[in-house]
């Protein structure tokens, strides 16, 4: 798979996730989010090899390296976390409302600057 398929990927699983929210269907939507996230830190690895091809991705790594580029965006580490805490809420349902809504935020707000970085624009324009 390519990294602009990847990317496309992660705009659907973006846009559905929205979608999914305003329908009040929370559980089927951050597992959404979590893809997208995942699918864009794909999109972006596979561009730049950031982690080589023949080592198993690790998405931290990909976003600490995201981090130290871009310090003046928001934390990175935090979104990362913030993906990871939601995807684990689709298998769990194990989080009060207030800290879901707050995972959603960050997550979003991760995946928003993960679009508007300049590497994934490259791929867009690809």
């Amino acid at each position: 798979m390519t990294a602009e398929e990847h990317l496309a990927i992660a705009r659907q699983f973006r846009d559905l996730a929205h979608d999914l929210l305003r329908r009040d269907q929370t559980i089927a939507a951050v597992e959404m989010l979590w893809g997208a996230a995942n699918r864009i830190i794909l999109a972006i690895n596979l561009r730049y090899a950031i982690i080589p091809a023949d080592r198993p991705l690790r998405r931290n790594t990909v976003v600490r390296h995201l981090d130290a580029k871009y310090q003046n965006l928001p934390t990175f580490q935090q979104g990362l976390s913030a993906a990871g805490r939601l995807h684990g809420y689709f298998y769990n349902s194990n989080l009060p409302s207030e800290r879901l809504a707050a995972f959603i935020r960050d997550a979003g707000a991760f995946i928003a600057a993960l679009f508007n970085l300049p590497e994934t624009r490259a791929i867009s324009s690809a």
